[in-house]
C-alpha cells in the first residue's frame, strides 16, 4: 500500500515538473521573440531585452539599455504613443504569454514592477 502511494506521488511530482519546465521553455522563447520585435522596431534605440527571470520563469524581465523615466516605462508597458510597438504594449504580451508580471530595469538600475510581482522578487543587475 505504501509503495503504491509513493509511486503515485512520484508520478504526480514528475508530471508537475515536466509541466513547469515546459511552461518555462515557452516563456523563455516568447521573451526572446519580444526582444527581436523591439530590436527591429522604430524604438530599437531603447536596446530593450526581454527574458524570463532565471529563478522564477513566470516573471518577465525587461532591461532597457538607456535611462528612462516613469512616463516612458508606462508608455512601453501600455503601448502608447511612439512606444506602441506591440498591440496594447508589453502588458498584453505578458498576459497572453502567462507571465505573472513584469519587472523593468533601465540603464541606471532603476526598477518598475507591473502585475503580480514586486521588484524584490528578482535580483536584477
Amino acid at each position: 500500500m505504501k509503495t503504491a502511494r509513493l509511486a503515485t506521488l512520484l508520478i504526480l511530482f514528475a508530471t508537475a515538473c515536466h509541466q513547469q519546465s515546459s511552461a518555462g521553455r515557452e516563456r523563455i522563447a516568447s521573451a526572446a521573440a519580444l526582444t527581436k520585435i523591439y530590436a527591429g522596431s522604430r524604438v530599437s534605440g531603447l536596446r530593450l531585452e526581454a527574458k524570463a527571470a532565471p529563478m522564477d520563469r513566470s516573471i518577465l524581465l525587461i532591461r532597457i539599455g538607456i535611462p528612462v523615466d516613469d512616463s516612458q516605462v508606462e508608455a512601453i508597458h501600455y503601448g502608447t504613443g511612439s512606444f506602441g510597438v506591440t498591440p496594447n504594449g508589453i502588458r498584453r504580451f505578458y498576459l497572453d504569454h502567462r507571465f505573472r508580471g513584469v519587472i523593468y530595469q533601465d540603464a541606471t538600475g532603476a526598477t518598475w514592477a507591473y502585475g503580480s510581482v514586486r521588484t524584490e522578487e528578482v535580483a536584477v543587475r
